[in-house]
């Protein structure tokens, strides 16, 4: 009788290391992801050195510290997201890694439409620039709604005690911001603070599906 116990044992054991790596080597891309954010933050270099001048540039530079701070918010939300997932995922096969790799694909190019939006949103290619960044938003959405499928599209991946309810609450969360994400592109080309407004908002929207969760 005890021989099998000691087999589901073993078993359940090799499969949580599985996860568990593969969640620490996500993290590590999560942690990668905001730690480009900070690097892009430069200090002001200045013609003329004073109190007056140091002031001026550094509030000068207030879009790169709003687009910083709103990806910084996005990465960590995404992050929470992800643990999300990870939750009911009980081991990994090879399209669950790829899909996972698309996923931090997305996390890890964070920086760049951050810093694109942080030089052109005061410009006359902010629209693209907005653009740039909400539309990067909807592949990363994407991205992690294949996550999800991929996972929930194979019981063999899932967690015994996971429920139908719990998939459709993550897929529910997931689904329902993609068109938001799209009208926020769609709209940069009409007025770019609604653009901005837009993807800044969503992290209210965000926090209260995570919390549910």
């Amino acid at each position: 009788m005890r021989q099998p116990f000691v087999c589901w044992r073993i078993v359940k054991i090799m499969n949580e290391k599985e996860t568990s790596r593969i969640e620490a080597f996500s993290d590590g891309v999560f942690a990668i992801a905001l730690t480009l954010l900070a690097i892009d933050l430069k200090a002001p270099v200045l013609e003329t050195i004073s109190n007056t001048s140091l002031t001026a540039a550094i509030a000068a530079r207030w879009t790169e510290y709003f687009a910083f701070f709103n990806s910084f918010v996005v990465v960590l939300l995404m992050w929470i997201s992800h643990h999300g997932i990870f939750k009911i995922v009980r081991k990994t096969n090879t399209r669950f890694m790829l899909a996972n790799g698309l996923v931090l694909f997305f996390v890890a190019a964070v920086s760049y439409p951050t810093s694109v939006l942080a030089k052109y949103i005061l410009t006359d290619a902010a629209p693209a620039a907005a653009a740039f960044y909400a539309g990067y938003s909807v592949i990363a959405n994407v991205a992690f709604i294949m996550l999800l499928r991929v996972v929930s599209g194979n019981k063999n991946l899932l967690k015994n005690n996971v429920s139908d309810d719990e998939i459709r609450k993550l897929s529910r969360g997931l689904t329902m911001a993609l068109p938001i994400y799209i009208a926020a592109t769609l709209l940069a080309f009409v007025n770019v603070w609604i653009t901005v407004s837009i993807t800044t908002l969503l992290w209210v929207y965000w926090a209260v599906i995570l919390k549910n969760e």
